[in-house]
Order: structure tokens, then C-alpha cells, then sequence
């Protein structure tokens, strides 16, 4: 799996569990 595919993945996961206002780039790095 590309980096690519794993941000998106992982950044839809958190803006559907937090919803898209509350998640930073950060967040999503960190994960």
C-alpha cells in the first residue's frame, strides 16, 4: 500500500469518527 492510500485511509477514518472540522494534520500524522 502507498503512503498515499494509507493518508486517505486513515484521514477518513478520523473525519468520520471526529467529523472534518475537528481534525488537525497533525492527527492524522500521528497515526
Amino acid at each position: 500500500m502507498k503512503t498515499r492510500d494509507r493518508i486517505l485511509e486513515c484521514s477518513l477514518l478520523l473525519f468520520n469518527e471526529q467529523g472534518e472540522p475537528n481534525v488537525s494534520t497533525l492527527e492524522i500524522a500521528n497515526e
